[in-house]
């Protein structure tokens, strides 16, 4: 009797604690300081917090442009777009969860501008000066992704286009690789990216409980629905690559705390599109490129030099 006289009590803790999973995970989080070195030494971009103030004074000094764009669900997103004199074509970044092009890709920048390639970076929805409440890791952000390739053609015309993400941006990325792309979309890249929100969420939920805590992903699923609009389990890399349809480049390093190496090759494995797999032993989330910054650009420069004439 003590027991069915609790069960009320544990259904409302169950959706609580789902409650408190959503908002930690998907609601907009306040944006950093990006041009305070100081103040970023206190984040988790600590390692880089001398750099990104300089990353965006190169865009500054490259003659970065304002842009904005309306989602398909009326949010305006903005960003940045930096021309290439005789470009040979544009690359579009899409970038991670808190993060934003500076942080994520500022260390490339120059690298992008040598290849001839202009430079076309949105802050992702709930991030930054973009707008939105909920971040949904990817489901609602590949098709901002469609949105943004629609806009680059109608601003910039069609000259040949690449895409790259990188952690939440690369699945955002591969979960847009079977959409019917515009014939200018040459290639896409991802790198350090997760299967699925449902997988990733689920890792993170359980190392942090230190348990296996699956019984209680379907009240944070709820949740999600219900106030975000979107399914965690909607969208799975290793399901879409199944029908990929544009050459991708994948890059993951060994040593990935945060999203496991793992996901990276069950997706390339799946993808039946052309596809390349770099791997970089030792490097952590995101950290390929600083580590073994010739080898990656090697691969980047090689790839996408083989299909911007495709």
């Amino acid at each position: 009797m003590p027991f069915l006289i609790a069960i009320p009590s544990l259904i409302v803790l169950y959706f609580i604690f789902g409650l408190i999973v959503f908002f930690k995970a998907f609601y907009r989080k306040k944006d950093l300081d990006w041009l305070n070195a100081k103040a970023l030494e206190k984040t988790p971009w600590k390692a880089f917090a001398k750099d990104i103030p300089l990353f965006y004074k190169w865009l500054e000094d490259n003659g970065a442009k304002d842009v904005t764009l309306t989602t398909f669900d009326g949010l305006k997103l903005k960003g940045k777009f930096v021309k290439c004199e005789n470009a040979r074509g544009t690359i579009i970044l899409m970038h991670g969860f808190k993060g934003n092009f500076a942080s994520d890709y500022g260390v490339v920048f120059e690298d992008y501008k040598s290849f001839g390639l202009n430079i076309l970076a949105f802050r992702q929805r709930s991030h930054g000066e973009s707008e939105g409440k909920y971040v949904t890791f990817g489901v609602k952000e590949h098709k901002d992704l469609l949105e943004i390739i629609k806009y680059h053609n109608q601003t910039y015309g069609e000259i040949p286009l690449f895409i790259s993400g990188l952690s939440m941006g690369a699945s955002t990325v591969l979960y847009a690789s079977n959409k019917d792309l515009p014939k200018n979309v040459k290639a896409l890249s991802a790198d350090c990216g997760f299967t699925s929100p449902y997988e990733i969420v689920l890792k993170v939920v359980n190392e942090t409980l230190h348990f296996n805590a699956k019984f209680l992903m379907w009240g944070v699923n709820f949740w999600c629905k219900l106030i975000a609009g979107f399914d965690l389990k909607e969208f799975n890399s290793v399901e879409i690559l199944k029908t990929a349809k544009r050459p991708i480049l994948f890059i993951h390093g060994t040593n990935d705390e945060l999203v496991p190496v793992e996901m990276t090759k069950r997706a390339y494995e799946a993808c039946t599109s052309e596809k390349q797999l770099v791997l970089v032993e030792g490097a952590g989330h995101g950290l390929s490129y600083i580590l073994e910054p010739q080898r990656v650009k090697d691969a980047f420069t090689n790839f996408y030099e083989k299909h911007i004439n495709d």
